[in-house]
């Protein structure tokens, strides 16, 4: 869920429809691939990565212009309907 920052604001966090992975590529959370995979995810809405947003729907990364530029962490935004799906991403059988 949201924290605080989230809760004075309107966010995806809120509602438990949006989760954020920190990239850190020497232990396996490589958000520059993982941002690719989350978008193969029936599950995904979008995806806000390195100061760039694609929406599933057009399949086109374009510049985001948030205060937050996403460079440390992606963020994915979910489907409601599908929120609570626990089928695997398509990143966990990756060995790091």
């Amino acid at each position: 869920m949201g924290d605080s920052a989230h809760q004075a604001r309107k966010s995806d966090h809120n509602d438990g429809n949006a989760f954020d992975l920190t990239h850190d590529p020497d232990n396996g959370v490589d958000c520059n691939l993982f941002a690719k995979l989350a978008l193969l995810d029936t599950r995904t809405t979008y995806v806000i990565w390195n100061r760039q947003i694609c929406n599933v729907s057009d399949g086109q990364w374009k510049p985001y212009h948030g205060k937050n530029g996403h460079t440390h962490h992606m963020h994915v935004s979910i489907k409601a309907a599908l929120r609570n799906v626990a089928s695997p991403w398509p990143w966990a059988s990756i060995e790091s």
